[in-house]
């Protein structure tokens, strides 16, 4: 064998498991959950995909994240096959993010075993799926603003100093 991959939580309280159905091939397993975006929202999270096989092929299983809109358009956040990492193979965590316009949506994560093996033979691992505010551009601009005058001042302040310093 090779050297052992551990995969400890990037964030240890949010840690799920997604394996693939090994009674129901050609059935996506997985989780998923509704979301609604207001435009200044960003969606982060990590993955990684594990291919594990008793002594037999990899097989070809595939392990999704993806954020579906309203009208059924999707982006794949992370995708990941077996057949690319052969047996035992796995990919590192691996980090997405995306800024959704403004709407609802689906945000599933699953796998999707395309033989008729019943065999598991792949894992999906999700971890630090967070939703976090993106500042506006008007809030980056009072922040530059700030920066600028703070600027000013210091070396308003500097040259005042300056200026007692060549009288005494």
């Amino acid at each position: 064998g090779g050297d052992a991959v551990t995969y400890l939580p990037v964030e240890a309280a949010k840690f799920a498991l997604v394996g693939a159905n090994m009674f129901q091939s050609l059935t996506p397993e997985g989780i998923s959950q509704d979301l609604d975006f207001n435009g200044t929202e960003r969606l982060d999270g990590s993955a990684a995909f594990l291919s594990f096989t008793a002594d037999q092929p990899a097989f070809n299983v595939e392990g999704f994240v993806r954020l579906t809109d309203s009208v059924g358009h999707s982006v794949n956040l992370f995708h990941q096959t077996t057949v690319g990492l052969g047996d035992f193979g796995g990919t590192p965590w691996i980090g997405f993010g995306i800024t959704p316009a403004a709407g609802h949506y689906r945000l599933e994560a699953f796998t999707f075993d395309h033989t008729s093996d019943a065999q598991q033979s792949a894992l999906l691992l999700l971890d630090a799926f967070r939703i976090t505010p993106v500042p506006e551009p008007r809030t980056w601009a009072l922040l530059l603003g700030g920066f600028v005058l703070a600027g000013l001042a210091l070396r308003r302040q500097r040259d005042r100093h300056s200026a007692w310093a060549s009288i005494s």
